[in-house]
């Protein structure tokens, strides 16, 4: 019982007698707060203790020129610092700073979950302990969040990325490397990587993490662990047939060890898996609609969570067609620029929804949004990852010269799409890109040849096994041709 907990909790540091006990209960306390989905509160918890016991305290109002002065003056602390000259710092051996180091790892873990604008402050000051007093574990924590924080505060990509090789670089020189993967897994899962390296090959590095994880008996970032590799895996496509089999292990790990975050963020991404696959194998676990989720997020003021259920409700309904919802669902959103590599996801689908949209009605706001989302794709594909983001940009470039009415530039962008995306290995951003070709060719009079990419489009979806979306495509493709449709084998799970 948590509330049990807790109140035995404060009873505890209420009549803590010694400086040891009174940390240990704190950081118990903050870590079951955050467990129970209270972040606000365990943000509280960690900053009195660092306040009120470690000397260490933050403002209250954080001005964005604050942050972003505060990151440029760490920036020109470390940079052109290399792993080695890292390495070569002493050891912290200040007790105080040791407990301080501690109690901003979990805040950094709580603030990127529930207040993202204090991140950089928390990171930033983690660098700058160390730097003064040396390393600890903790450092390897203070390094990757600071590395983020110049990635989605600067845009700073190339010097956040190279900090958080430096993260890993001491972590696999340490004699306790488990231990420090465990610690960095369950707050970063190597998220800078992404906007340099391909997609699947970071998805990879969190079974290594997981293992690790468990090696080092640390369940619960475990379980973070398995929950980012089925969230990643449902954005590029991995094998819904094999997903299914993975979000169940999840929700079965969750049962045992009651971790209730994760478990309604595993719960927006089982969302769309069953949407997309039909699949009713995570029936017997609970699972809360979009609705409920969204109460559960707003009472906790569980910002990650409201997130990864947009982000869950744009992949579905861009998938099957439903731009309008897309389009309002990313209101809440255009006043910021899009930096974190899944907020570039929700940025595609709400591009790809509202140049379809301002086809169909001719309105001009729905074509600015297009057109900017596009802008924002070529910086990434300029500036970044080809890989990642280049069939996503070509397949938005298509929609915009359908929209200008351009339909020879049109043929060629969805053609490249196609190919990029088949090569860059997400079919099911191949799959879109096909069904739009299709689509296009048959608003264009062209009923054969779209009906053709339609039938590749339906095989590409039951490849992925996406067979309620292949359900839906194919109902589609009935309504618009006279000629029966050609039975394509399923195989459902």
């Amino acid at each position: 019982d948590t509330s049990e907990v807790l109140s035995r909790l404060k009873q505890i540091l209420s009549n803590a007698t010694s400086y040891e006990d009174t940390l240990n209960a704190s950081a118990f306390l903050a870590k079951l707060l955050a467990s129970s989905g209270q972040y606000t509160e365990a943000i509280e918890q960690c900053v009195d203790v660092l306040a009120n016991h470690l000397g260490e305290t933050f403002p209250t109002d954080i001005q964005p020129s604050d942050t972003l002065e505060l990151l440029d003056s760490t920036l020109l602390q470390v940079q052109g610092m290399t792993n080695e000259q890292f390495a070569m710092l002493p050891q912290m051996t200040d007790t105080v700073k040791l407990n301080a180091m501690r109690f901003l790892t979990l805040l950094c873990s709580y603030t990127h979950v529930s207040k993202p604008s204090m991140l950089p402050i928390v990171s930033t000051r983690m660098l700058q302990l160390t730097l003064q007093y040396g390393l600890s574990d903790d450092t390897v924590v203070g390094l990757a969040m600071t590395g983020l924080s110049l990635i989605t505060f600067l845009e700073n990509i190339q010097q956040g990325y190279l900090l958080t090789k430096i993260s890993s670089f001491l972590i696999e020189k340490s004699s306790n490397k488990h231990g420090l993967r465990a610690k960095l897994g369950a707050i970063y899962q190597d998220q800078s990587r992404f906007y340099i390296e391909p997609f699947q090959a970071v998805r990879e590095t969190y079974i290594d993490v997981y293992k690790s994880c468990m090696m080092a008996g640390d369940v619960e970032s475990a379980v973070n662990s398995s929950y980012f590799y089925c969230l990643t895996g449902l954005h590029m496509g991995a094998d819904l047939n094999v997903l299914g089999q993975n979000l169940e292990g999840l929700f079965q790990q969750m049962a045992k060890h009651k971790h209730l975050p994760i478990y309604y963020f595993a719960m927006a991404t089982s969302y769309s898996f069953t949407a997309l696959s039909g699949s009713n194998q995570l029936k017997d676990y609970g699972i809360k609609c979009c609705e409920e989720l969204s109460s559960i997020g707003t009472s906790t003021n569980n910002r990650f969570l409201m997130w990864q259920i947009d982000i869950s409700m744009h992949f579905t309904n861009c998938y099957f067609r439903f731009y309008e919802e897309v389009y309002d669902c990313g209101t809440k959103y255009r006043s910021a620029k899009a930096k974190r590599p899944m907020e570039l996801m929700r940025l595609f689908y709400e591009g790809i929804s509202a140049l379809v949209l301002a086809r169909q009605t001719q309105q001009p706001n729905y074509r600015v949004v297009g057109e900017q989302v596009i802008e924002t794709f070529k910086f990434w594909v300029q500036n970044n990852s080809r890989w990642n983001f280049e069939n996503k940009l070509l397949l938005l470039e298509a929609e915009l010269h359908y929209l200008n009415d351009d339909l020879e530039q049109a043929v060629t962008a969805y053609t490249a799409s196609i190919n990029s995306a088949n090569q860059h290995k997400f079919i099911n951003e191949e799959a879109l890109s096909i069904e739009l070709y299709g689509i296009f060719l048959v608003e264009n009079k062209l009923l054969d040849a779209g009906y053709a990419q339609l039938e590749i489009a339906l095989q590409k979806y039951l490849d992925w096994g996406a067979f309620r979306k292949a359900d839906a495509l194919r109902k589609f493709m009935k309504v618009i041709s006279p000629v029966e449709l050609r039975e394509i084998r399923v195989h459902s799970p």
